[in-house]
């Protein structure tokens, strides 16, 4: 691998692997997982540079692997389901969290809640778009649609979450 093809791979990862580990939590909603599945991904990347096989946007194509990533998780029949009610019920709280993050952690979760509602395609560009920030042909790239599809799941999305809050 030249000079050039290293560098642009270890901007790749500062810029782009709290994007990918933000995007995999929001799939997996595990941090342990999500670490992993990133890992791999920055991996799988660079050993298909040291292949001699070139990148022309390392957004496209590491939300890409992170993507097969995830899939072939949820497809693995390794993995176990482990239910909320095998734990105390207070491994959750948090005697010193301020009224703040409590509020803040509330509206969240119904944020997400109103989120996870969205079919996944739209959940996704919705997430690219206003939390990874993604321009609209970055996103096209991504989900392997028109921009002009994109701009219409977008408005749809922002349509059903207006309607989810009463806005």
């Amino acid at each position: 691998m030249d000079a050039k093809t290293r560098q642009a791979f270890l901007r790749a990862f500062d810029e782009l692997a709290p994007k990918l580990y933000r995007f995999s939590l929001l799939k997996t909603s595990s941090k342990e997982l999500s670490e992993d599945l990133v890992s791999q991904t920055f991996l799988k990347t660079l050993q298909y540079l040291q292949n001699g096989n070139e990148i022309k946007a390392f957004s496209v194509f590491l939300y890409q692997v992170l993507k097969n990533l995830i899939t072939d998780h949820w497809r693995s029949k390794s993995r176990q389901n482990i239910s909320l009610e095998k734990f105390p019920d207070d491994i959750f709280a948090d005697d010193r969290q301020s009224p703040e993050k409590m509020i803040n952690k509330i509206e969240f979760k119904r944020i997400m809640e109103a989120v996870n509602k969205l079919p996944e395609d739209q959940k996704e560009i919705i997430h690219w778009r206003f939390v990874d920030g993604f321009s609209i042909k970055e996103i096209a790239k991504l989900s392997d649609k028109k921009s002009s599809a994109v701009y219409v799941s977008i408005y749809k999305g922002v349509r059903q979450l207006k309607k989810y809050f009463n806005v």
